[in-house]
């Protein structure tokens, strides 16, 4: 579920300066495997130099429970109707096999709106593949910066994050469903590719391993990406005027592209610079 195109920053990392101190902005993976997740060296030195951490979510103040029924009572179908009722014949037939590989009833997913089938497949297959969320850059960061007493922000709500999806027309919920299962085909390589691009800071790389699925579908785009980044926008800004040294972390999709957070800054007159490896 990213999009892609150029912004190039060798780190994977970049810099905004403000009026007496700097903006760090950086790219997650928010998913590693435990034993490969060394977080790259320009991410660590811009995590010690900055005295606040700002992350999509407030990891520093999310109830988990909490969090799952609001997710459950935004994606829950309720028009009577099931998921697979939805789908094409040879649609509801790959659900059905894919549901099975990977332990999930299918009566289950037939409940959820296809978004949330959607994010339910993606999150188990990961797992199954030994990914964890409590390795990924996010996680790691947050758990660093309590243990160093740094403030931890976030951008948006979960509440809001899953607005985002349910916002999507029955027509981009499908799409995003269809992406998905064929992802899912490919097994762990197109993961792999994204991960390795990441940690070198290839933007370029990591833009061709995500291919353009999304951007062949605007809406979603728009839903998932665009509409978030520039909701954003307006809060790094203001983190300029600050004192403090702050690091933004959002997921590396988020920075990539013409409606990317690195091109938005550019549009609105701020001159964000690649932050050197060491």
């Amino acid at each position: 579920m990213l999009a892609a195109g150029p912004a190039c920053a060798d780190s994977g990392v970049w810099v905004i300066q403000g009026a007496s101190n700097r903006v760090y902005i950086a790219g997650s993976i928010h998913l590693l495997r435990p034993g490969n997740d060394a977080l790259p060296s320009a991410l660590q030195r811009a995590y010690a130099d900055a005295e606040r951490l700002v992350l999509e979510l407030d990891l520093d103040d999310l109830d988990q429970m909490q969090v799952a029924g609001e997710m459950m009572r935004a994606g829950m179908r309720t028009d009577g109707k099931t998921l697979s009722a939805s789908l094409s014949a040879a649609q509801a037939a790959r659900l059905t096999r894919k549901s099975e590989e990977l332990g999930l009833p299918i009566a289950l997913l037939d409940g959820f709106e296809p978004w949330l089938a959607s994010l339910m497949l993606t999150s188990v297959s990961l797992i199954k593949q030994g990914y964890s969320a409590e390795s990924g850059v996010d996680q790691q960061l947050a758990s660093r910066a309590r243990a160093d007493r740094k403030s931890v922000t976030g951008l948006e709500t979960p509440a809001q994050q899953f607005a985002a999806f349910d916002r999507l027309n029955a027509s981009a919920q499908l799409h995003l469903l269809t992406m998905t299962l064929d992802e899912l085909d490919k097994g762990g390589a197109e993961l792999s590719a994204i991960e390795q691009a990441w940690r070198s800071g290839n933007t370029e790389k990591m833009a061709r391993a995500l291919g353009d699925e999304m951007a062949d579908f605007p809406e979603l785009e728009a839903a998932l990406l665009t509409n978030r980044n520039r909701m954003w926008l307006p809060a790094i800004r203001a983190m300029q005027s600050g004192s403090d040294d702050v690091l933004v972390v959002v997921g590396a999709a988020h920075l990539l592209g013409d409606s990317g957070i690195i091109a938005l800054l550019r549009a609105s007159g701020q001159k964000p610079l690649p932050f050197p490896k060491p």
